[in-house]
């Protein structure tokens, strides 16, 4: 179902957390739906800059207003980068290996300074030279320095420092120590300096957004600057003392100091058309590899089908080949073996909907994967098909292994269960892409909007506003027909994502590399279906899609919910529903069980004791030690 009508591109005039900035010839910039926008300073029609794959957020001019500076994920990682207006091209500022965010210009325009950490430090701040890449601190705090902010003159610096659960503006005077001008339980935001420099203006977070102005006046002077109803958490830009643009109730603002009364920059911004779909959306059947012939009882005294949002209670799940055959209440069984785990839980198989799986991942890993009760990975990997094979088996087993593409590197005679899509693809990569019949997951909601997807990357574009509002750009989105959000929330600093580190596989699996990213946030409860998804989190295989489960069950969303978007919505969204995803008669028997009740204490996802993969049951413990 396509997002607009057949006939007419979709033109937005509103954004759900808009970011944006002002240059001196009153052109603003602003971020939309992962996308990077200009308007002319009175309204009109929005200009869009391709800056390719990168979802742009926090838009900066550059102080000669030929340049845009702006953050963006690559490769899990926050980094900055800096658009050139008039080429079109995009440059990363800095080295790679730090997350990068809040990139302000000096005055001078050679240097731009960035709130930057590693994935297990507290941001500093930090100068990078634009020509060379080189960097130098500029704080040690203890605890957090964020969103820095020069003065005019390039001589003064303002920024956030959090520690402890206070916050503090700070400024730095030429040639004198940091000192605080104010310090708040409540968090502080965005400051940014008025042109003359006799005052700073900053958010307020204490029962919603407010703009603030501290007058530096001798006593400083606190003062409410703008009290919109739902402002977006975006530092003011002032175009001259007089004039401030800022971003509120889905609008680009505008307001003379002197007035009490904003008034809007309209925008109008027309994203295209996607092309007609030349194929329709399939479900396939599930390859079947080294099926078992056995027929065999799994007794348990509650079982989670994930066709109701409650239990079963004392059930018997009957297990013939590599399928269910009937889910049923315990009785005497004379003619079938009987496994029977007492006082513990059965959920379907976890599935991770879009994964990473490196390359140096072998067969080795498969039982330690499954001993986490990961059935089914949607990923890529150059020996997918070798892996299968052996993981379905008895001996070394594992999760199922079902490949994704990206668009740009489809063919016509591949056959992925998702396709990833970024930036601005080509009709032509579309069209093949949809006459393929795949679900197609796209990286922001700029890309979902343009190509009809049916999934959408949850973590990178908030889909509510701060005082919980959507507006016409995700009102859009969600009215586009059935979609799902991938999850994608996980990172340090999620809540329990310590208990990460007492899993008897986690020495061993962090062995096989990379650095999770810090937290993402998440979609609100009840939002929108929710497929767990954890690519974009960078923690270890295995380890990533426990960190969603986590995530997600930290988000404040039932057990259920947690169950459902690594089981029924994740085999909904690849269309496997009735194959996946759910304890009932025909689906593949893929079977969790837990210690403790999900639906009790979510983190009883982490407490597996035996796993069934294509009907074949294991205990947690035997498969860590397989793995050896």
């Amino acid at each position: 179902m396509l997002p607009f009508a057949a006939d007419a591109d979709l033109v937005l005039t509103e954004g759900t957390n808009l970011s944006v900035d002002v240059a001196d010839d009153g052109r603003v910039a602003f971020d939309l739906l992962g996308g990077l926008w200009t308007v002319p300073q009175k309204g009109g029609v929005a200009r869009a800059h391709d800056t390719g794959a990168l979802r742009v957020r926090e838009p900066r001019w550059s102080p000669d207003a030929v340049k845009i500076a702006f953050s963006a994920e690559r490769d899990g990682l926050s980094q900055c980068f800096i658009y050139d207006v008039d080429r079109g091209s995009v440059d990363a500022i800095g080295s790679s290996g730090w997350h990068d965010a809040d990139a302000a210009w000096h005055p001078d325009g050679t240097r731009i300074t960035v709130s930057s950490s590693r994935s297990d430090a507290d941001a500093d701040l930090f100068d990078v030279d634009i020509a060379t890449g080189l960097r130098w601190r500029l704080t040690t705090l203890p605890g957090a320095e964020t969103d820095p902010a020069w003065s005019s003159d390039g001589r003064d610096l303002i920024y956030v420092h959090e520690h402890e659960g206070r916050w503090s503006l700070m400024l730095r005077r030429f040639g004198e120590p940091d000192r605080s001008l104010l310090t708040s339980e409540h968090r502080l935001s965005s400051p940014s300096w008025r042109p003359d420099g006799s005052l700073i203006s900053y958010l307020r977070h204490d029962d919603g957004i407010r703009i603030h102005m501290l007058i530096l006046s001798d006593p400083m002077l606190d003062r409410e600057l703008v009290a919109d109803t739902d402002i977006f958490d975006t530092p003011v830009a002032w175009r001259d003392r007089q004039n401030l643009v800022y971003a509120a109730n889905g609008k680009i603002r505008r307001r003379d100091f002197n007035s009490w009364i904003p008034r809007s920059i309209p925008f109008r911004a027309r994203l295209q058309r996607p092309p007609p779909a030349t194929g329709q959306a399939r479900a396939r059947p599930l390859p079947t590899l080294a099926t078992p012939e056995k027929s065999w009882v799994l007794r348990v005294s509650k079982a989670y089908t994930g066709a109701a949002r409650s239990h079963q209670q004392a059930v018997d799940i009957v297990i013939r080949g590599g399928t269910i055959a009937a889910v049923e209440a315990q009785r005497e069984r004379d003619s079938l073996p009987v496994i029977d785990l007492g006082d513990v839980t059965a959920v379907p198989g976890f599935i991770d909907a879009y994964a990473a799986l490196p390359d140096t991942v072998d067969e080795s890993a498969g039982p330690l994967l499954l001993s986490l009760g990961i059935t089914t990975l949607v990923t890529r990997h150059p020996r997918i098909e070798a892996l299968n094979a052996t993981w379905s088996g008895e001996d070394v087993p594992g999760p199922r292994l079902l490949a994704y593409d990206n668009l740009d590197t489809l063919a016509p005679n591949d056959t992925p269960w998702l396709v990833a899509v970024s930036g601005n693809p080509s009709s032509e990569q579309l069209a093949l892409a949809r006459q393929l019949g795949a679900p197609i997951l796209a990286d922001s909601w700029q890309t979902f909007l343009n190509v009809g997807a049916s999934l959408v990357l949850g973590s990178q574009s908030s889909p509510t506003s701060p005082a919980g509002l959507r507006y016409q750009d995700v009102q859009t989105a969600t009215r586009a027909g059935p979609f799902s959000y991938v999850s994608a929330m996980a990172g340090q600093g999620t809540p329990g994502i310590e208990a990460l580190r007492s899993l008897r596989q986690a020495d061993r699996l962090s062995a096989l590399g990379t650095t999770p990213v810090r937290a993402a946030g998440s979609t609100r409860p009840g939002s929108a279906r929710l497929v767990l998804g954890s690519r974009p989190n960078r923690y270890p295989p295995g380890l990533a899609t426990v960190a969603e489960l986590v995530a997600i069950g930290a988000s404040g969303r039932p057990g259920y919910e947690v169950l459902d978007a690594a089981g029924a919505n994740a085999a909904r969204s690849l269309r496997l529903e009735g194959q996946l995803g759910s304890l009932v008669p025909g689906a593949a028997a893929d079977i969790v069980v837990l210690a403790a009740d999900p639906l009790e204490r979510r983190s009883a996802v982490t407490s597996v004791v035996a796993v069934v993969r294509n009907g074949r049951f294991f205990s947690a413990v035997g498969l860590i030690d397989r793995s050896q």
